[in-house]
């Protein structure tokens, strides 16, 4: 009889052993009746938690935290991550045609091999080797998956993502829990199972008790699942209300996107909050805004030259004024000039004397590579590029922008606020 609680005994067991190890189940055993309750009342959990998780990260879609996942991406991905983890709660509750633990992110699949299974226990299966031959492809691309999950470790390490936890985060830990389990159920499956490799009285009582416990290593990559539902859905979802619950402490005004514009539009201000973005690793979000600013004022200040030209009847020359001495002043005295608002008509075409500093804006900041480029939507990067090819107009960073600031809003502003409640009456100082 295996003791299946005892996970560190190396001893090695008789081939009675192992032969009744091969023919006892996990759904029709007595003595794992308090397991399948626990596994229920986890499934009844599991429940509880995600489905409510989907569908607020479908209703918080537009909001910071999950735009910055790509919204379509990501739901789809938690969407298969919690069938998958449900199709593996469910061998540990009833009895289920061997298929659906090999098939089981394939619905298709599952339901034609369906009309050709008979209901088995699949811990059984999995002991006698049963399934080898459905699971070969599967052995294929789950190494193949392991070698590509070092990889993206590796290389992952080296991309910059200033969000503590976010897709960086969420990549990397998976591929590394993804990495390890893998090489810990290669190693159950050779050495917990019929593995004619192996004589019956060779094998070890550690590895058929690990076996047992984790359902042939299935329970690892539903832990997998879970993980990848949790960092994906639930992760931004609960990083949401912390920064809403933070923000929501100071008063209503306080708490509005319109004030944060005032806040940034206040140099002292601007100042701790590029202090702030830089602890954070987000500088170039206020680097984007201040240049943004500056290309507002060149708008403005050509907008004034040619209307004092239009007055002269030389409108139709081109404006004889040192826009590269002012653009120049402007950056050098970006932290200190009060920031007020000026008005253009975004669809006004950008003039020739100011295209230069739209386009290394653009390279700056928009770029994918560009040496300060800001985490934006893919279909805003990509229309801002095909409108800078195309009759660009004055307001073609707008929507960017407001990308920009309302990453700033949701990520650095309530730490802002946390620093400065006790020393400063913010309301008093801006008005």
């Amino acid at each position: 009889m295996i003791e299946k609680r005892n996970l560190f005994n190396t001893t090695k067991v008789s081939e009675s052993e192992f032969n009744n190890y091969l023919t006892k189940g996990f759904i029709n055993e007595d003595e794992y009746l308090v397991d399948r309750i626990i596994y229920i009342i986890i499934f009844i959990i599991f429940n509880i938690i995600f489905i409510p998780s989907l569908i607020l990260f479908y209703k918080l879609r537009n909001s910071y935290f999950v735009h910055q996942r790509n919204f379509g991406l990501t739901f789809f991905g938690g969407i298969i991550a919690y069938i998958n983890a449900v199709f593996g709660f469910i061998p540990q509750i009833t009895l289920l045609p061997c298929p659906v633990t090999v098939y089981s992110t394939n619905v298709i699949n599952i339901l034609t091999f369906l009309m050709f299974s008979t209901l088995t226990d699949t811990l059984i299966g999995l002991k006698q080797n049963s399934l080898k031959q459905l699971y070969f492809i599967v052995q294929i691309f789950g190494g193949i998956f392991m070698f590509l999950s070092f990889i993206i470790a590796v290389l992952l390490f080296f991309v910059k993502d200033f969000n503590k936890y976010g897709v960086k985060f969420e990549c990397i830990s998976t591929s590394i829990m993804i990495l390890i389990f893998s090489i810990i159920n290669v190693i159950l499956q050779n050495n917990a199972t019929d593995n004619p490799n192996i004589k019956k009285d060779e094998h070890i009582r550690m590895f058929l008790n690990l076996f047992e416990i984790t359902k042939g290593g299935k329970i690892l990559f539903n832990i997998i699942s879970i993980y990848i539902l949790f960092v994906s859905i639930t992760l931004p979802i609960l990083q949401y209300y912390k920064s809403k619950s933070e923000i929501s402490k100071n008063s209503e005004e306080v708490y509005s996107i319109q004030y944060f514009y005032k806040i940034l539009n206040t140099p002292s201000l601007l100042n701790q909050l590029r202090d702030i973005a830089i602890k954070e690793f987000s500088v170039e979000n206020i680097l984007f805004y201040e240049n943004y600013r500056v290309l507002q004022k060149m708008v403005f200040r050509y907008q004034s030259e040619y209307n004092k030209a239009k007055e002269t009847g030389n409108e139709n020359e081109e404006i004889q004024y040192n826009f590269e001495e002012y653009y120049q002043e402007q950056i050098q005295s970006i932290t200190t000039s009060s920031m007020d608002s000026v008005s253009y008509d975004p669809t006004m075409p950008v003039p020739k004397e100011l295209k230069s500093y739209f386009t290394s804006f653009y390279e700056m900041f928009i770029d994918y590579n560009g040496p300060a480029a800001v985490n934006i939507a893919g279909q805003t990067s990509k229309y801002i590029s095909n409108a800078l090819l195309n009759n660009p107009t004055i307001g073609i960073f707008d929507m960017a922008k407001n990308e920009v600031v309302e990453m700033m809003f949701s990520t650095i502003y309530p730490i802002f606020l946390r620093q400065n409640k006790k020393f400063l009456n913010i309301t008093s100082v801006i008005c």
